[in-house]
């Protein structure tokens, strides 16, 4: 081998190690750390964002997993682009799979959805995207006592305490807004994730 050659992988090398060390640090910090544990008389209501547009295929999942949140209360407004939208015959489906499964449960516990709210897209605006049509519509939407927004989409499916933990960080007052994807980012640490 060369002299080139060999400084050429030393040199990558140094550079990997240069590159790899701020990752793990910045990974740790993630692992390392939760938001405080807020009570539930503490939390206020939040409404959930739930934009559909065509048959996405974790489409039940996602709804499942955001009807199962841990939050004290919340409600979930979905918009479907339009009644011809196939997601407009799956989500009323899916709801009466849900509910009567949870009837049939032997638990009581479960979901402290306090609402769920289908809608069309009524107006699509020239000037902007479909998404943003259906988030001026949601905002439009809400009333006075919500005092918190989340936003999800159709191939989203969060574990449990995905409301609970960027509510907790949100009752600091100096925090305005958070990122979803931090809240419920997987928890092993495969390459796909790392990545």
């Amino acid at each position: 081998m060369t002299s080139f050659a060999i400084a050429l992988v030393l040199g990558l090398l140094v550079l990997w190690v240069v590159q790899l060390a701020p990752a793990v640090r910045y990974a740790a910090t993630f692992r390392n750390s939760r938001p405080a544990q807020i009570a539930n008389e503490c939390l206020p209501k939040m409404c959930v964002h739930f934009p559909l547009r065509g048959a996405d295929p974790h489409l039940a999942l996602a709804m499942r997993s955001l009807l199962n949140q841990d939050y004290p209360d919340f409600e979930l407004r979905i918009i479907i682009d339009s009644r011809e939208d196939p997601a407009w015959e799956m989500v009323p489906e899916i709801l009466r799979q849900y509910q009567q499964e949870r009837d049939s449960a032997s638990e009581g516990g479960g979901t402290r959805c306090s609402a769920v709210h289908v809608t069309t897209l009524r107006e699509k605006r020239r000037t902007c995207s479909l998404i943003g049509s259906c988030l001026v519509q949601f905002v439009e939407e809400l009333d006075d006592s919500c005092t918190l927004m989340a936003f999800a989409d159709a191939d989203m499916v969060v574990p449990p305490h995905w409301l609970r933990e960027m509510a907790s960080a949100l009752v600091d007052p100096k925090v305005g807004t958070t990122l979803g994807n931090r809240w419920y980012a997987p928890s092993t640490a495969d390459w796909g994730t790392l990545v």
